[in-house]
């Protein structure tokens, strides 16, 4: 009979499972740096040679923001999983075209579908900390449809209304 209900065996086992939790979590982060996005979705294509284009401003198509039920919303859910996996690419994008000097900490807004062009919205917020001049920060990253491919990202400093 194999005692294991020991103290030993249960800082073992426990230490095992974070050791595969982290292996797996760095294995994951290594494939999206390694492979720079190359399955077209994730943001870390931003930092590539080959980046698809950001613009100052907001997307120009209509939008119609989805609830959390719908079944492209839940489609972008790995796509908002790997947005705040690297969101520090969020922050890269807009200090790169807006003098920032407050920090950058990006919620999710929505996911929206502009669906005259084929398209999917992520929308970013970040509040500014001092709101004399503006409210915040957002970012809006847009993938064309059915595949959800990155295709373009919009930043813009959002006015107080």
């Amino acid at each position: 009979m194999i005692d294991t209900g020991g103290p030993a065996f249960t800082l073992t086992f426990v230490h095992r499972l974070a050791f595969v939790f982290a292996f797996l979590a760095l294995a994951g982060c290594h494939h999206c740096l390694r492979s720079s996005g190359a399955d077209g979705q994730s943001i870390v294509r931003f930092t590539a040679a080959d980046a698809p284009p950001v613009d100052s401003g907001s997307y120009p198509g209509p939008l119609q923001i989805l609830p959390n039920g719908d079944p492209l919303a839940v489609r972008a859910a790995p796509l908002q999983a790997d947005v705040a996996a690297h969101e520090k690419i969020l922050r890269q994008l807009v200090r790169e075209r807006i003098s920032v000097k407050s920090p950058l900490e990006f919620q999710p807004m929505f996911v929206a579908q502009d669906s005259r062009n084929q398209k999917l919205i992520l929308r970013y917020f970040s509040r500014a900390a001092d709101q004399t001049v503006v409210a915040g920060w957002q970012a809006q990253i847009v993938y064309s449809l059915p595949f959800l491919r990155l295709e373009h990202a919009y930043v813009q400093a959002v006015p107080l209304e």
